[in-house]
């Protein structure tokens, strides 16, 4: 089970990536073109806001599986060892319940908006309401393996 959320985690984050380098490039390309050659490229600024949307939808499951995302780890286990594994529980539990709300209603969201584009571009306005959905999505799956790595027994627990 592990190999497969590593594998996941990987795809997810070369797709973030490309996302992150196509929306950089697009943006060199619009300045020099701007500035330099004095041709303005108008789909440039609000394509690139979309990249960079998704990019963070993607970026925050990634944080969350890396360890990365928010959580009390540095406080807990210092002051409250014995709390540390329900606290860490709570916390999994809380990104569960408020991801797969937050899937709902990008679902919502997705379906309210569909309709509206882009005045510059051929996209509609719902395809950011679907990267908060793949975003919350991949939190909610993330957030389940977290979940289970906490309850998990070690082998030196189960032989006390």
């Amino acid at each position: 089970m592990q190999t497969f959320y590593s594998i996941f985690e990987r795809a997810v984050g070369a797709v973030a990536a490309a996302l992150l380098a196509t929306f950089t490039v697009i943006i060199l390309i619009d300045v020099v073109c701007r500035y330099l050659l004095h041709i303005a490229i108008p789909w440039a600024a609000e394509l690139t806001v979309l990249l960079f949307q998704w990019t963070i939808f993607l970026g925050s499951p990634l944080a969350l599986r890396r360890g990365l995302h928010f959580g009390l780890g540095l406080v807990v286990p210092k002051y409250w060892p014995r709390s540390d594994r329900w606290v860490r529980g709570f916390v999994a539990t809380v990104v569960v319940g408020a991801s797969g709300l937050l899937f709902v209603l990008a679902i919502e969201m997705t379906q309210r908006t569909w309709h509206s584009t882009y005045p510059t571009l051929p996209l509609s306005h719902g395809v950011v309401n679907v990267g908060i959905a793949v975003g919350a999505f991949l939190m909610v799956l993330f957030g389940l393996e977290q979940l289970y790595q906490v309850f998990q027994r070690t082998p030196q627990e189960s032989k006390t």
